[in-house]
């Protein structure tokens, strides 16, 4: 499969380790935001401690509440860093699978360059290249699973399409509403 951008063919896998790049990154990203929102809530947690301990009850339950909160959108965001993981196995995966139908291809080449040699004929060598060239012939037929290596198609599940509007609804309220101040 290649695509034409202004005239000129755009590779495939160039497409796939720039995606996979992007996606490594964001994984990193919603890896950083889930830490920096443990933080948060640890703070606010140990605070609420506090604050019971001077007899502050209703501040300290806000503070518990704020927390609880927290923690509910930590889980959010962790789901949608392992969907993103999971992602970048499947791309991951996919380039490879093609990186070995290309490498196959190779190898067939020179296993034939090899049996026009006239080494060949020595009967034990003969053997062993025709056993390699069984079993990489046998590879190469084989359907390794999955679409054709130069893309990856991956539907969404309804749980998967659920958790990322949840997300972008506790995103959109999160920046309507900031947190309190310590």
């Amino acid at each position: 499969m290649n695509l034409l951008v202004f005239g000129k063919k755009r590779d495939p896998v160039k497409l796939a380790f720039k995606t996979l790049t992007a996606l490594k990154h964001m994984h990193l990203r919603l890896n950083n935001m889930v830490s920096r929102i443990e933080g948060r809530r640890q703070y606010l947690l140990e605070r609420a401690i506090q604050l019971e301990e001077m007899n502050h009850t209703i501040l300290a339950r806000k503070y518990t509440e704020e927390a609880s909160r927290l923690e509910a959108l930590m889980n959010r965001v962790s789901s949608i860093a392992l969907v993103v993981e999971k992602v970048i196995l499947a791309l991951e995966t996919n380039i490879e699978m093609r990186r070995l139908k290309d490498g196959l291809k190779d190898i067939i080449e020179i296993v034939e360059q090899l049996k026009k040699l006239p080494e060949a004929t020595i009967p034990e060598l003969a053997i062993a290249i025709h056993e390699v060239e069984a079993n990489v012939k046998e590879l190469a037929e084989i359907d390794l699973g999955g679409p054709e290596p130069s893309f990856i198609q991956l539907a969404p599940s309804q749980n998967a399409v659920e958790l990322l509007k949840e997300a972008k609804e506790i995103a959109q309220k999160r920046l309507s509403t900031t947190l309190t101040p310590p």
